[in-house]
């Protein structure tokens, strides 16, 4: 399982304000699961996604609570989901392409997420000269 973005951009133009890169950093935004495509997003605001899913890893995912993600600017909630499931983790959205009913371990969940929320304070970084770890 794979969550990647291409295609990021700064829509605010410049950045001033946490919240420009919270809700300003856009990308096309996809959770694949081998070479099937789970879900796809255009427009999705990658970085509020990671410090939603840095905070979630930190203080909920130990306990075992779902991780259901709503955008500020979206009225929907579940826009990507993790949730537990008989001692492992299933993972969707409410866009979802397929019913995906594999589980998967605390550490493949722990490894895509780091590996998406380092791809994207990489591009912060090169592009705006901030950090995921800037951002509450």
């Amino acid at each position: 399982m794979r969550f990647a973005f291409e295609g990021a951009r700064l829509e605010r133009g410049e950045a001033r304000w946490s919240y420009d890169l919270l809700l300003g950093v856009i990308a096309t935004f996809e959770v694949r699961v081998g070479d099937r495509l789970l879900y796809r997003e255009e427009m999705f605001p990658i970085v509020e996604l990671c410090v939603a899913l840095r905070q979630w890893r930190r203080d909920s995912l130990p306990r075992r609570q779902a991780f259901v993600f709503q955008s500020l600017e979206s009225d929907e909630a579940g826009l990507v989901w993790i949730r537990p499931d008989d001692g492992g983790w299933r993972v969707g959205s409410i866009h979802q392409e397929y019913p995906e009913l594999r589980r998967w371990s605390d550490d493949e969940i722990g490894r895509s997420l780091n590996d998406f929320v380092r791809s994207v304070d990489d591009w912060l970084s090169e592009n705006t000269g901030s950090s995921v770890d800037d951002l509450r």
